[in-house]
């Protein structure tokens, strides 16, 4: 018997074959891989991208609507009643149709202070006394018409008179 030798004689085709073959399991092993996770990394990003941009536009109408809150809950929420009534009916021109504005502070039943404030128009129309209705009740939400008198004149205009308080 005779020691068996390691050196065998690979036929070019064959050695051809093993060189296909060793590039085949590099490509399918290392390559393909690779580029399904840089396909993966690249949705990824683009998911990342439209979450980026979601995002934003809700920043974007987050800050629409901060903004106009902070129209409707400006500074004016702070100042007295009296003073927003007045400017009120000064921005809608009741000035003439004003008979009195009269503030009053009263002590509330927890013992907390409670604005309030008596106007008296005459002859005001119908659609001026709704513009200051929106003005004190919807724009605000802060206040509220605590009394209310209404008498039509002979012009078919109102006489009225109401109490306002102010939310607390």
């Amino acid at each position: 018997m005779s020691p068996m030798s390691l050196s065998l004689e690979i036929s070019r085709p064959v050695r051809g074959l093993i060189v296909v073959g060793a590039v085949a399991i590099l490509v399918l092993g290392l390559i393909l891989p690779a580029m399904e996770a840089g396909r993966e990394r690249d949705r990824a990003i683009e998911k990342a991208r439209a979450e980026y941009v979601g995002t934003a536009a809700l920043l974007k109408d987050y800050a629409e609507l901060k903004k106009a809150a902070g129209v409707r809950e400006s500074a004016r929420l702070k100042e007295k009643l009296f003073t927003y009534v007045n400017r009120v009916t000064g921005q809608l021109g009741l000035e003439k149709r004003i008979k009195y504005v009269r503030p009053e502070n009263r002590a509330g039943e927890n013992g907390e202070p409670v604005e309030l404030v008596y106007v008296s128009f005459n002859g005001i129309t119908l659609s001026e006394f709704v513009g200051f209705l929106y003005h004190i009740e919807v724009q605000k939400n802060k206040i509220f018409i605590r009394d209310i008198s209404i008498r039509k004149d002979a012009e078919r205009n109102l006489n009225m008179q109401m109490a306002l308080q102010k939310r607390s």
